[in-house]
């Protein structure tokens, strides 16, 4: 049977400062840099999709810190 999914939303600020994108995802404080905005995106999408996947992995040496992570914000000045 597959697996049915859900959308996940989360929070996301950006900001461009001397030609490089900056977005740090306010749910999970994670942080990108890049040249353009898409590959900004891209980036930070694929590095959220990782942690939460290594979180969620029985086997990972991660999983016993999934709860936390997924509790993880990042600091109110942002």
């Amino acid at each position: 049977m597959a697996r049915k999914t859900l959308p996940l939303f989360l929070r996301v600020y950006g900001e461009r400062s001397n030609g490089v994108w900056s977005l740090i995802c306010l749910d999970f404080n994670l942080a990108v840099q890049a040249e353009s905005l898409q590959e900004a995106k891209l980036k930070l999408q694929q590095m959220v999709k990782s942690n939460i996947t290594d979180a969620l992995a029985e086997d990972s040496q991660d999983h016993e810190f999934a709860v936390a992570f997924l509790r993880r914000k990042a600091p109110v000045a942002f």
